[in-house]
């Protein structure tokens, strides 16, 4: 069965049908002493989420908790746990509890989180360990002061660049965007805004910067997908619009145009923001 049907079948059963076992966090278990912010499942749940991360029959499951590819598969659960609001923004992980819960070993769970922390919906703070991504209004706007220059220095930087890079992926980017956006996919629209934001820190030349943009931006996209995906306050096709309208800028070679339109899309996307951090 591809694995895609697995997680389907892995969300469908721990969480909506055994819903009276299932604890996600911030949620209480059903005659359990486990405090509101830990991840708690039954022993029934626990061999059923085991064998779906797993995808094989229950009797290899012991064999292949330590194969190469269980922290993917364990990462793409987490990931949909999170996405699905099962797992509460702020709320914290612990590695031994959670590897303990899914019958895996530690350094599995801390691959597995690894990958979600690369992708932003796992922060590390410290004295406080790891936890799924969530942004005050403050921490917002201590963002986009910065992104809102950097990505219009980006406009400008790539105008410079344009004879050395070739504007088919990132065009690429904004269809698929746009696409996402009429099927209101906040998940796909904002996989693929990261995918055009990282093409375009590439096109500037400037491998500081794009480290610099990726560090700050990739928790906050990974914040609005959590946020927006249950809020349809947000107009993610006027979005997808502002970003064909950057590269059309770009593209124009006029590298005042590029800022400008740079800049004033990320004033937009710094007031959605904003609201959504302020809900």
């Amino acid at each position: 069965m591809p694995r895609s049907e697995e997680t389907d079948r892995l969300l469908t059963e721990t969480v909506a049908k055994h819903k009276d076992q299932y604890v996600g966090l911030g949620t209480p278990f059903k005659g359990s002493n486990v405090t509101t912010n830990k991840l708690d499942v039954s022993r029934n749940a626990e061999e059923k989420t085991q064998r779906a991360i797993a995808g094989v029959p229950p009797h290899l499951v012991g064999s292949i908790e330590r194969a190469v590819v269980l922290p993917d598969k364990l990462s793409e659960v987490f990931r949909d746990l999170i996405l699905n609001g099962d797992w509460k923004p702020g709320a914290q992980l612990v590695e031994t509890a959670v590897a303990r819960q899914f019958r895996v070993a530690q350094p599995t769970v801390r691959e597995a989180l690894k990958q979600l922390e690369a992708e932003g919906l796992i922060l590390r703070r410290p004295y406080r360990g790891c936890e799924i991504v969530s942004l005050t209004r403050e921490e917002v706007d201590q963002i986009f002061r910065l992104r809102i220059e950097w990505e219009a220095l980006a406009a400008e930087l790539a105008v410079e660049n344009l004879p050395n890079w070739e504007p088919d992926q990132i065009n690429t980017a904004v269809q698929n965007m746009i696409q996402a956006a009429k099927k209101h996919d906040v998940n796909a629209f904002y996989k693929h805004d990261l995918e055009f934001h990282k093409t375009f820190w590439s096109y500037t030349g400037n491998p500081y910067l794009a480290r610099a943009l990726s560090q700050i931006t990739v928790p906050l996209f990974a914040f609005w997908t959590l946020r927006v995906i249950h809020d349809t306050g947000v107009d993610i096709q006027e979005q997808a619009r502002a970003h064909k309208m950057i590269v059309e800028a770009v593209l124009s070679g006029d590298k005042k145009e590029a800022r400008k339109v740079t800049y004033q899309s990320m004033q937009d996307f710094w007031r959605d923001g904003a609201r959504v951090a302020s809900r």
